[in-house]
């Protein structure tokens, strides 16, 4: 997009002022600067593209390994030997109590809802960039700590300690995705961190973790695969020191000029740039939004289905008659088919900047039919089941898009900050009560039963989404004209900012 010619001097003294967190250098670095080209547009794009998506799909990407690594685990000892299931027989049937194992799943979502909120502020505080590559580093270091976990008590405290050191992660990259490109841009770059590293996890992770689990040696094959998660996350975390700049101000790997382009790109967002200091009032602002706030629910309603993807695919396809490898090898496509849910749309909000919360709607009825697959089919019909289950995967594209709209429709840095916090601490809250709802003695049908119910609100919650958005927007056209282009930075929130139109 060519931006219109700025008056800069008319921003310097807002610029200059300590309520957007932008120091007085910075200011005075753009006196002089002639707006910037579409070929410097573009130019700088490409390098923030691959400065900053390989750290991003790389950071999330491990994340979604160390949960593919505890489903793909249970295949190989980690229930036995860590006391995670209980087997009985009644009647001459066995029976397998999988509650403990549902509690470990459960214990590192509990560390993360503790642990997103204050992380988050952490790195608001400092330098993003610093806290994030020290937050992986940390948790490679704790994820090695598996392999010395020998009973349920122990690595129920692992995971814990793993999931509050992780929380701090997506909040910051989508800070960071709006911070960094425009409005359509950030919803395709959070739909690549986020799907495709967790899709990519999807289908190399279960073959990883089979030839790491299937070593013999001096380590059981469950141990095998988290000392290779943690060496390979310590190892990262090194690169995400030493690559992942802070913001578009302090990135080292830009020249002066490109700085000012990579500001001015995302100039028309209206969501401010990097503020320091914490806002009280921008925090309470999300209790009157009910926009926010069914962003909250959304994401709440969609990652219900994590305990299907996450924790249980291994045993619910085991238990369909497969042998390990063949249960392994059987998830791969669904990696691959929740890149697509994901990668796809994205493409068309890039192109139009619009549909996100229909995307929500038409991914959710194709998740549901999936769930009621695995509802209501006899476990007879391996196929017809395998089908479901591919299906209900396509809910990965709605966390996507509820990120994307949280970053293009979200303005002030603390209020979206809390907003990012909030938004991933419903993802745990999701995530800590799917596994309690999945109970092996009913073919998890009470489980499905629950996720179905949580798909139909979010169908019906994306449209009065887009019904508020649509209101908004068109009742600012009405009151003070269309968007202005060229405003200066501010720190005002999207309700208080009247040049501030919602992506919808």
């Amino acid at each position: 997009m060519a931006l219109d010619k700025v008056d800069h001097t008319a921003d310097l003294s807002d610029l200059k002022e300590e309520q957007i967190g932008v120091k007085a250098e910075h200011a005075d670095a753009i006196e002089g600067q002639h707006p910037p080209s579409e070929e410097e547009l573009r130019a700088v794009r490409r390098k923030v593209d691959w400065r900053l998506m390989p750290i991003m799909v790389g950071t999330y990407g491990l994340q979604f390994y160390d949960k593919t690594a505890l489903n793909q685990a249970a295949l190989f000892g980690i229930l036995q030997d860590l006391d995670l299931v209980e087997v009985t027989k009644v009647n001459g049937t066995t029976i397998t109590n999988t509650q403990r194992y549902s509690y470990v799943g459960m214990a590192f979502y509990m560390g993360y809802i503790l642990g997103v909120y204050p992380i988050t502020f952490l790195a608001q505080k400092y330098r993003p960039g610093k806290v994030c590559a020290a937050i992986v580093l940390i948790w490679g270091v704790v994820e090695l700590l598996t392999v010395v976990c020998n009973n349920f008590s122990g690595y129920f405290a692992q995971r814990f300690f793993l999931g509050l050191l992780e929380s701090g992660v997506g909040p910051a990259f989508v800070i960071a995705s709006s911070q960094w490109y425009t409005q359509a841009e950030s919803a395709l770059r959070i739909g690549i961190w986020f799907t495709a590293s967790n899709g990519a996890a999807s289908m190399i992770g279960p073959l990883i973790n089979y030839g790491f689990g299937s070593i013999d040696g001096a380590l059981d094959g469950w141990q095998n695969i988290f000392l290779w998660a943690g060496l390979l996350t310590v190892a990262w975390g090194f690169v995400v020191l030493w690559l992942m700049p802070d913001d578009p101000k302090r990135a080292k790997f830009l020249t002066e000029r490109e700085r000012f382009v990579a500001l001015e790109r995302v100039r028309d967002n209206n969501s401010g740039m990097v503020d320091h200091h914490i806002k009280p009032s921008q925090m309470f602002e999300i209790l009157r939004d009910p926009a926010a706030l069914l962003l909250i629910t959304l994401m709440f309603c969609a990652c219900v289905s994590n305990s299907i993807v996450g924790l249980f695919a291994s045993i619910i396809i085991k238990n369909l008659g497969f042998n390990t490898l063949q249960s392994i090898a059987l998830q791969v496509p669904a990696g691959f088919f929740g890149i697509l849910c994901g990668i796809v749309p994205m493409i068309l909000v890039l192109k139009t900047n619009r549909w996100r919360t229909t995307i929500i709607s038409v991914l959710t009825v194709v998740s549901l039919s999936g769930t009621a697959i695995l509802y209501a089919v006899p476990r007879t019909l391996v196929g017809v089941i395998l089908l479901g289950y591919y299906l209900n995967n396509c809910y990965t594209g709605t966390p996507v898009q509820v990120l994307a709209l949280a970053a293009a429709n979200v303005a002030g840095h603390t209020k979206k900050s809390t907003l990012n916090s909030c938004i991933f601490i419903a993802f745990c809250a999701s995530s800590t009560m799917s596994p309690l709802i999945m109970n092996q003695k009913d073919n998890y049908k009470s489980g499905f039963l629950g996720i179905m119910i949580c798909q139909a609100y979010n169908i019906l919650a994306a449209q009065v989404l887009y019904y508020i958005y649509r209101t908004r927007n068109n009742k600012r056209d009405r009151q003070y004209g269309e968007k202005v282009s060229g405003r200066p930075f501010t720190d005002e929130t999207d309700l208080q900012n009247t040049n501030f139109r919602y992506a919808w």
